[in-house]
């Protein structure tokens, strides 16, 4: 200012003298002409100047989120165990059929998501989040117990059933809670706790216990079935926390 006051950033006016802080103008990136900064479009051409920066750092945690859920689908498909039904083995490859249904869910999830407000710094421990669900559900699918019935060889994969859907609302949860106030300084224990979350439900579905009843060999993975479950709620706790934390700062 005419004073020579050092002035703090953002502040408008000098507060030795009141003289008003002159604005420093910025260059439209695409014609060159200089703007005010704050200014949305560019007078001159017409270039969308706010938020640019935010949409690409948007794009590529979509992108890589997509990535995440697909890449899990896929070696869910390939490698959980079929469906055996009856006494002569009639097999079914039923995670091919249902995980793609609900890799198609949180895929819809994680785009709602990208036409949302901006994320600002959020999308870091969003992939992380989000990846985790996905790796837990992949290895829950993948090395959980079957369920087997009756004395004939019937078995349903039923980590491949029910994981993949529990995956995808949990998608849901973080994905609702991205189009919500800023979280900032929450990011990175939100992350934390959900990681830690998936982990304990990928480690449990693939190593707990199973219910044996009867003198048929009738096994129900009950943890198999829970944990993906229980891991769901803790998500979706966690997320409405994030969001009240975020709200009340």
């Amino acid at each position: 200012t005419k004073c020579g006051t050092q002035i703090p950033e953002g502040n408008r006016y000098c507060g030795h003298c009141g003289a008003e802080v002159p604005k420093v103008l910025t260059a439209c990136p695409h014609c060159g002409i200089e703007v005010s900064p704050g200014t949305k479009f560019c007078g001159q051409c017409g270039h969308k100047l706010v938020g640019e920066s935010n949409n690409e750092e948007r794009n590529v945690w979509t992108v890589l989120s997509i990535a995440c859920i697909w890449v899990a689908i896929l070696f869910v498909s390939i490698f959980a165990s079929d469906m055996v039904t009856g006494s002569e083995q009639h097999q079914m490859p039923i995670a091919a059929m249902v995980g793609p249904i609900w890799g198609i869910m949180g895929t819809g999830f994680v785009l709602l998501l990208a036409r949302g407000p901006s994320m600002e710094k959020k999308y870091v421990w969003m992939l992380l989040s989000i990846a985790s669900i996905w790796l837990s559900v992949l290895f829950a699918s993948v090395l959980s117990p079957d369920l087997v019935t009756g004395s004939d060889p019937t078995h349903i994969p039923i980590g491949a059933v029910t994981c993949p859907f529990w995956g995808a609302i949990a998608t849901g949860f973080v994905a609702a809670l991205g189009r919500g106030p800023s979280i900032e300084k929450e990011q990175v224990w939100m992350a934390s706790s959900i990681i830690a979350i998936w982990v304990a439900a990928a480690i449990t579905s693939a190593v707990g216990p199973e219910v044996i009843y009867g003198s048929d060999p009738s096994r129900l993975p009950i943890v198999t079935i829970v944990s993906p479950i229980v891991g769901t709620i803790a998500t979706g706790i966690v997320c409405a926390y994030g969001w009240f934390l975020s709200s009340e700062g």
